[in-house]
């Protein structure tokens, strides 16, 4: 007995010399390499665990002209970080995790930096008895200048508009030689995209929900929705480098209460004081579907929107026909190429399931010119009859 008691004695201290360890290379690594001044990057700490370890406790540390602070702790047990402020750096503590943390530096006091991973865990022997253990890594990091901030100039036709009407917009970035995306957004939600251009031009069709719409976007937080002034819609452009925004734009549209209404020529940015095709009490022109006015004056007859999907050229989908705000926010990567023209990456038959969650159902199927499959949908237009009996609907 006393010797089994030496023996596993003697194998539990050599097992209790082991701990967390590194590779011997790229223990830390930096998404570019270098840390660039003014931009986010991501730092990754690629330790690695036995199997009898628990993780309790990763700290990350930045050390320049010696000086030396934390400046993110993640707590394994209770999901708890610690993200410290300083002028010198940020930290998105949102997106920054277990392994990973997103950081940038904001100036140039330094042209290389030590970032250091330290991990602290908790090794059972498996004789009952618990030990801490900690390991750590650093790693030499260049600073270098960031991307050059972008000039935006955007400009939306009006800021003010009734429903139903158009507002045009144009974004341009200049001063940027880096690739980058501009982006338009809604209330935050996108609502077209250039990939890797400078100029972006379209048209919106203000509809009654732009007033009143919750954005879904996770960079629109709570206390943008509630400074949002009412009967306001807000238009922005973006420069963005992947999630990091260079540079933004933005142009807060009023509603027009005034009594006369300006009707929509069926021309972009073309309207007039005359109210078309109602010679008779219950007349429709289709191509005032936008019209509420319209939509208040046809009594009980059911209406219905159309959506023509498409298989893309190469791959992905095609959609033509106007698009709720709301279902647009479902469909992935969805791109606004013109005023009633979608497209997306995204295969067809998710497009077509998403629509049919949404109340559309297909009541045609063919092909187009190009010998690709087309299908018509049809849903019931009910966002300017909230209020009435959804039965006739």
């Amino acid at each position: 007995m006393n010797w089994l008691a030496v023996f596993l004695l003697s194998s539990f201290c050599l097992r209790s010399g082991y701990s967390v360890k590194f590779p011997s290379h790229n223990g830390i690594t930096v998404d570019n390499g270098v840390l660039k001044i003014g931009q986010m990057s991501s730092l990754s700490c690629n330790f690695i665990k036995y199997k009898q370890e628990t993780i309790s406790k990763v700290e990350w540390s930045i050390s320049y002209s010696s000086v030396s602070t934390n400046f993110f702790v993640s707590h394994y047990e209770n999901g708890q970080k610690d993200v410290p402020t300083s002028p010198y750096f940020t930290v998105d503590g949102a997106s920054s995790g277990e392994k990973v943390v997103r950081m940038m530096v904001n100036d140039d006091r330094s042209k290389q930096v030590n970032i250091c991973c330290k991990v602290e865990a908790v090794r059972d022997s498996g004789y009952g008895m618990l030990k801490k253990v900690d390991s750590e890594k650093c790693s030499q990091v260049g600073v270098i200048p960031g991307d050059k901030v972008p000039e935006l100039t955007f400009f939306v036709s009006d800021d003010l508009v009734k429903v139903g009407g158009y507002l045009q917009y144009t974004c341009r970035m200049d001063g940027v030689d880096a690739r980058a995306d501009l982006i338009i957004t809604v209330n935050g939600d996108e609502i077209n995209r250039s990939r890797y251009e400078d100029y972006l031009k379209s048209n919106l069709t203000v509809t009654e929900q732009h007033f009143s719409q919750i954005s879904r976007s996770q960079s629109w937080k709570p206390q943008q929705q509630m400074n949002r002034e009412e009967d306001t819609l807000v238009l922005e452009c973006s420069a963005r480098n992947g999630d990091h925004i260079l540079a933004k734009e933005e142009v807060t549209v009023k509603r027009d209460k005034s009594n006369s209404y300006v009707y929509s020529t069926g021309r972009p940015g073309q309207y007039t004081t005359d109210r078309p095709g109602l010679h008779l009490p219950h007349a429709r022109k289709g191509r005032f579907y936008t019209d509420p006015q319209l939509h208040g004056n046809h009594g009980d007859v059911p209406c219905h929107s159309y959506v023509l999907v498409e298989e893309g050229q190469n791959q992905g989908t095609v959609i033509n026909g106007d698009l709720p705000l709301d279902i647009q926010a479902h469909i992935q990567d969805l791109r606004m190429v013109d005023s009633t023209r979608y497209e997306t990456y995204d295969e067809t038959v998710n497009v077509l399931n998403v629509l049919g969650y949404n109340g559309y159902r297909v009541v045609g199927m063919g092909t187009n010119m190009a010998n690709r499959l087309s299908w018509t949908l049809e849903r019931k237009y009910f966002e300017f009859h909230r209020n009435s009996n959804p039965n006739n609907y």
